[in-house]
């Protein structure tokens, strides 16, 4: 796992919020928006991510940006200092979601986040399922 090259994958992050699921889908951690970014393979998955979530203060009156890594997101982080020097460039102005996704794509990361429903997830299921006409 050590000589495993992360960062031959394309950099890019996808928009919580922004995605047909987010809406119907809670964050788990309770944080108000989210951003992964990390490195993605274009046939899928991922080879390291970590996570902006985004808090409401309960004093500021705004969203406050958290940094979450897991275990296998470490190295991902360490393979991005120039998010780090955007994040310390921005951080002390509480950025917004919206900034930090607007300095991702200055940054040339790819937007991966899924705006539209598979085909199968606009169906109108109300009736039931007809396998003879799918």
């Amino acid at each position: 796992m050590d000589n495993l090259d992360i960062s031959a994958a394309p950099k890019g992050f996808s928009w919580h919020s922004q995605t047909w699921y987010g809406p119907a889908q809670p964050i788990e951690s309770g944080a108000m928006d989210m951003l992964n970014i990390g490195f993605y393979p274009i046939e899928g998955g991922t080879t390291g991510e970590f996570m902006i979530q985004w808090f409401d203060s309960g004093f500021y009156n705004r969203k406050v940006p958290r940094l979450m890594v897991h275990s296998d997101g470490w190295k991902a982080l360490a393979d991005m200092p120039e998010l780090i020097q955007l994040l310390a460039k921005i951080g002390n102005d509480f950025p917004t979601p919206e900034e930090v996704v607007d300095g991702l794509l200055a940054l040339r990361f790819r937007d991966n986040t899924r705006r539209e429903a598979p085909a199968i997830a606009r169906l109108d299921l109300s009736e039931g399922f007809d396998y003879e006409k799918a």
